[in-house]
């Protein structure tokens, strides 16, 4: 039986083939001989058939059959938005700022989520200040219940977001169209907008 993860190459079928052995009624080894043949979608977790096939001189045909499973690790997506953290937001203790920067990833493993056995995730926060502007290296370690592991670092801001003022004072010029040749055609004057929320 072989385990086998999600998303990684499908082994070839020498490598299927290592530990496997044939011989025929004289005694004779006859691995070389051996075919193999299997369904395995590396792209879903489950078990796949493997068939081993072995033809002797005569002839004659064994087989045997065994399986593979496939598993899947943990899939660590970063939340692209919530990477981006506002100066001196987070209380100073350990449990907020570990809270926050939860959010900044999810974390899915297609068997332990079928079972709704949670992953568990270890963030190392390393340097991180959040009352101190830069960006910071945090990493995120997620374990499965098989103990498959996946690790990422995520690049943490830090800012101060700055609020612009757009004067909303326009200054404006009009043609306009007056009996009294003698008259200023333009009109002008300054517009002043006020925002409604």
């Amino acid at each position: 039986d072989r385990i086998l993860i999600k998303g990684e190459a499908i082994p070839s079928d020498d490598e299927l083939k290592q530990g496997v052995y044939a011989i025929d009624y004289a005694g004779n080894e006859i691995t070389d001989n051996i075919e193999v043949t299997h369904n395995i979608d590396i792209n879903q977790v489950g078990l796949y058939d493997i068939q081993y096939a072995v033809t002797d001189s005569e002839g004659l045909i064994g087989n045997v059959n065994t399986f593979a499973e496939v598993r899947a690790k943990p899939v660590i997506t970063v939340n692209d938005s919530s990477k981006i953290i506002e100066l001196g937001s987070i209380e100073n203790n350990q449990e907020a700022i570990i809270n926050r920067l939860k959010k900044i990833v999810t974390v899915t493993d297609d068997e332990d989520d079928a079972l709704q056995i949670p992953v568990n995730l270890q963030i190392n926060e390393g340097t991180f200040n959040s009352n101190e502007s830069g960006i910071y290296p945090v990493q995120y370690i997620a374990t499965d219940s098989h103990g498959y592991t996946t690790e990422i670092t995520v690049e943490v801001e830090v800012s101060r977001t700055i609020n612009v003022s757009v004067p909303t004072v326009i200054p404006f010029q009009v043609v306009t169209n007056l009996i009294d040749e003698e008259a200023d055609p333009f009109v002008s004057g300054m517009l002043k907008l006020t925002n409604k929320r």
